[in-house]
């Protein structure tokens, strides 16, 4: 496991706060106190999720990856380019390359050309990702559920309402069931 961050004890965190406060006149404690908490959230919700690809040989990057390809599957979209997917992670299309090599070289995906244009790649699953996604996703979407537990159906929502409003943060798409 990871090295865990210590916990400061009241009367300690108070004191170095208050030391900061000093030091940097113009902090907003109540703003630092919010994005520590979002942070901590953050690296507990990647360690839950992402600990379990290790076994498979995936990083977080490959597994999205798998999940755009995925969704494009559910929708009955075309096979997107490499291209569509790095627009769509909001990477590079040289990051994207090489998560693709390394995908197709461990058997998860395969390019092909498409026949209007050679010189355009259609991306697909293999038979293997599939595989991979029925065995991980029921114990991630536990995990998931698991972790969010303490929150009622409101409070989830209220949280991804509060979050939305943080600048540079974009809603994220709603899922009607």
């Amino acid at each position: 496991m990871g090295k865990e961050t210590p916990t400061l004890k009241a009367p300690l965190k108070e004191e170095l706060l208050r030391k900061i406060v000093q030091r940097y006149p113009d902090l907003d404690s109540s703003a630092m106190e919010a994005v520590n908490a979002i942070k901590h959230t953050q690296k507990a919700l990647s360690f839950a999720l992402n600990a379990p690809l290790e076994e498979y040989g995936l990083s977080e990057g490959k597994f999205f990856v798998l999940c755009y390809l995925f969704t494009e599957e559910l929708l009955e979209h075309e096979a997107p380019g490499p291209s569509d997917i790095a627009d769509n992670l909001g990477v590079t299309r040289a990051t994207v390359t090489g998560l693709l090599d390394g995908l197709e070289r461990d058997g998860y995906l395969e390019r092909r050309h498409c026949c209007e244009d050679r010189r355009t790649l259609a991306i697909s699953m293999t038979g293997k990702a599939h595989s991979f996604l029925e065995d991980y996703m029921p114990g991630t979407l536990r995990t998931i559920k698991d972790m969010l537990a303490p929150l009622d159906e409101a409070e989830r929502q209220e949280l991804v309402r509060l979050l939305s409003k943080i600048k540079g943060v974009q809603p994220p798409f709603q899922c009607e069931y």
